[in-house]
């Protein structure tokens, strides 16, 4: 029994080493306190109030736009968008970071459209940024579409922020998006964790034979 609870004992600390990826979304970014964060998911949403919109007609964008979450100042002097959808271009693509150089300035001068655009990464990931300037109504306003390609899907980060230029706020929040492979992660982890089971099994198994071998009369 004792040898039994050593061995489970070992396979459980050993997991515990390894790192474990939350459940989630396959992204993470951190943002300021004072945004307002809507996924779409509940009946009275505070952004959809802020935009005038009403709550189906917010979820119906959400869904057709492939939102994965809208944050937002309650002044409205900042959004943020980001959005993850797939199509034939990203399919064929599968991941931006792995173009070469030749290949990116093809990609990105056609995303871009004649406008400004630059390269960013955030972790490991490549990102094309197009800067933009624009006026409406409300006055003067400055988006930046930060976008990547990972595993086929197209990721858009979409920025909008009241004055002449990229404010320094949006370029923080960039910088701390960080994709995570979670999911493949996950399923490693569970492998490794019922192999880790078998084998004290095994063992188990094993060194009962051997103990009864040693007692029985020669």
């Amino acid at each position: 029994m004792k040898i039994k609870f050593l061995i489970l004992t070992l396979c459980f600390m050993f997991s515990l080493s390894l790192p474990v990826a939350a459940a989630g979304k396959g992204y993470v970014i951190e943002l300021p306190e004072e945004y307002i964060v809507s996924y779409g998911e509940s009946k009275e949403d505070k952004v959809a109030e802020i935009f005038g919109m009403e709550d189906e007609k917010y979820k119906n964008y959400f869904s057709s736009n492939g939102m994965l979450f809208i944050a937002v100042k309650e002044d409205n002097s900042a959004q943020l968008r980001f959005s993850k959808y797939t199509n034939e271009f990203s399919a064929q693509l599968g991941n931006l970071s792995n173009l070469n150089d030749g290949e990116f300035k093809e990609i990105a001068e056609k995303l871009s459209k004649g406008r400004e655009y630059k390269t960013l990464k955030s972790g490991e990931q490549t990102f094309i940024a197009i800067t933009e300037t624009l006026k409406d109504s409300g006055g003067e306003y400055t988006s930046i579409q930060y976008i990547t390609v990972k595993n086929g899907y197209v990721y858009q980060l979409s920025c909008y922020n009241a004055g002449d230029s990229v404010s320094e706020e949006i370029e923080n929040i960039f910088s701390t998006l960080k994709f995570s492979e979670s999911n493949n992660f996950n399923w490693l982890y569970a492998m490794i964790i019922v192999a880790c089971v078998i084998l004290a099994g095994v063992i188990v198994i094993m060194i009962k034979g051997i103990v009864s071998d040693l007692k029985k009369p020669e």
